[in-house]
């Protein structure tokens, strides 16, 4: 068994790898280091199904926006 691993807020988050629910965009699995930009990189981890996710869209897309101006990397592991 693999135990969650935390850590602190403002730490360097360790390299972790995870499967890649959109092939299309990348490998089959991602990695933080495959997704890091070049001032960090934002996670969004996501259900598609979920109402609250979907009337979330424009929220995201909106901040996501914000942060690529930033060089910060968006990513959406799960999103299919």
């Amino acid at each position: 068994m693999h135990l969650a691993q935390s850590i602190e807020p403002g730490a360097e988050a360790p390299d972790f790898e995870l499967p890649n629910a959109n092939q299309s965009s990348g490998s089959r699995t991602m990695s933080l280091s495959d997704v890091m930009g070049e001032n960090g990189a934002i996670l969004f981890f996501t259900c598609n199904h979920c109402p609250y996710v979907v009337g979330s869209e424009p929220r995201i897309e909106k901040a996501a926006e914000r942060a690529r101006l930033s060089l910060i990397h968006i990513s959406e592991p799960t999103r299919q």
